[in-house]
């Protein structure tokens, strides 16, 4: 067979679907001379809050400003908020800028999102969910579990994944979402969102991405900084929303394409299917044994592969003033951690990409 190159991830398909109209849009906010608070933001807040079932939807400039105000709206200072150890830092790293606030990492399930079970031996007040890898969390599980404490969704890498058919965000008080360029749905640089069906917290919210700006010229009533978003990535949003249905498809079939042709391997590992989800990937993870001499040795082949996450953030040197930092706390995501593997996954990848590569990382494991 031929030998391919097939990176990670790449924009360039979907460019050449797209770029002239979303051009003509970037276009159209430059001379227009509005570039944040202006139409486009505001009709992509709309168009996001219809598709996820919720009332507001605020745009900021990222997912992790998304999330830094919405841990503000839950008054999360001095308090002690549970974060998975399995995660993007950014799940975690918002809280602890918040006055005396404490966080709990709490240890992975074999899904790789955070363990439901264990919550019971925690006494947190708020607890940031993460649907890692798109993965819904078992939402029906949690909320028995949770009890009167609260849910903020990081679902950052969960767009369009649905629960009992149901989007995500109709789970949580607040959710947020980040629309990085590699995400399923994707901008070009930085931007994200909030979503919420409570009218005070989107009030507070778009008062705390712009200054914490009240009704009446310079006044401010809150102390905050910048996160407004800006109109050109809102346009390219509103420009990429148009694919919404292939983006769906083509990564469902994609991840049910590697499913059928890695699942019966010994020696490859996959997360466990949830017959109540419908997840729609952001990476598409396999978990092996020797991983980082077969990222390697994939790389000398022409495969790109990616690393989600080479270390939990509870050993990540940024924390290591917070009564951590030892392995074997949390052994199922350190374990999680040394074995994950991101296959190349962007949605319109071909059947003959998935194969290739499915055959390539079956015969690199073989021949180790």
């Amino acid at each position: 067979q031929e030998k391919m190159k097939i990176p990670f991830f790449t924009a360039e398909r979907q460019n050449k679907e797209i770029g002239s109209d979303i051009k003509k849009a970037i276009s159209k906010v430059i001379d227009s001379g509005i570039y944040s608070d202006g139409p486009n933001i505001r009709e992509f807040e709309e168009k996001w809050s219809e598709i996820n079932q919720v009332k507001h939807t605020v745009f900021t400039g990222s997912g992790t400003a998304a999330l830094e105000i919405a841990l503000k709206c839950y008054g999360t200072c001095d308090s002690i908020v549970a974060v998975p150890t399995n995660t993007f830092i950014a799940s975690a790293s918002q809280v602890f800028p918040l006055k005396r606030s404490i966080v709990e990492w709490v240890d992975s399930d074999e899904t790789c999102n955070l363990d439901i079970e264990s919550l019971n031996h925690f006494s947190f007040e708020t607890l940031i969910g993460v649907n890692l890898y798109g993965q819904p969390l078992d939402f029906d599980k949690l909320k028995h579990v949770l009890g009167d404490r609260e849910l903020l969704l990081d679902a950052c890498q969960s767009h369009f994944s649905t629960y009992k058919n149901k989007p995500v965000a109709t789970y949580a008080k607040i959710s947020v979402f980040s629309f990085y360029t590699t995400k399923s749905l994707s901008c070009a640089g930085e931007s994200g969102c909030l979503c919420t069906d409570n009218k005070n917290w989107y009030e507070y919210a778009k008062s705390l991405r712009n200054h914490g700006r009240g009704d009446v010229g310079y006044s401010h009533d809150y102390i905050s900084g910048n996160s407004r978003g800006e109109e050109i990535q809102a346009a390219i949003l509103l420009g990429k929303l148009k694919q919404k249905d292939e983006i769906i498809d083509g990564r469902l079939s994609a991840t049910s394409r590697y499913r059928k042709n890695l699942q019966d391997h010994p020696n490859i590992k996959l997360l466990p299917k949830d017959k109540n989800c419908q997840t729609i990937n952001y990476v598409m993870p396999v978990f092996v044994e020797n991983r980082d001499k077969i990222k390697e040795e994939l790389l000398k082949a022409g495969i790109s592969t990616m690393i989600h996450y080479p270390i939990p953030c509870h050993l990540q040197p940024a924390f290591n003033d917070c009564g951590y930092g030892v392995e074997g706390q949390f052994p199922v995501a350190e374990k999680q951690c040394k074995m994950e593997l991101s296959l190349p996954l962007f949605y319109d990848i071909t059947n003959e990409e998935i194969d290739y590569v499915s055959g390539l990382l079956i015969n690199v494991i073989e021949n180790l």
